[in-house]
């Protein structure tokens, strides 16, 4: 039986996967374009950090509905996304450790 996570959690996972391709872009693929004169992994990183980061964004405004959060929040979860390493350090009235535990209880 497949037991779909709350939210908070796929707000949470989604956050670290769009910083962490946040940082591959910047410390890896943007150095190998203008270091190394090779644009091929702009290319394939730059594309996916883009949905990934979209994906966030729509993420956290349907956050802000369900959870009810106050407008600094969201401006707070977006501005966190913007910066590279700002959704690992996100924490806001959602707690993704106990919705997952109570997911798995379910």
């Amino acid at each position: 039986m497949f037991i779909m996570p709350k939210l908070s959690v796929i707000f949470h996972y989604l956050g670290i996967l769009e910083a962490s391709s946040f940082l591959l872009l910047l410390f890896i693929a943007v150095p190998l374009k203008y270091l190394a004169d090779n644009p091929l992994w702009v290319k394939i990183i730059g594309p996916i950090h883009g949905i990934l980061f979209l994906a966030y964004i729509i993420a956290a405004v349907v956050m802000y509905l369900t959870y009810r959060w106050k407008i600094s929040q969201l401006i707070l979860a977006i501005l966190c996304g913007l910066l590279p390493f700002g959704p690992f350090f996100l924490k806001l009235d959602s707690q993704p450790e106990k919705d997952l535990e109570s997911t798995h209880q379910s």
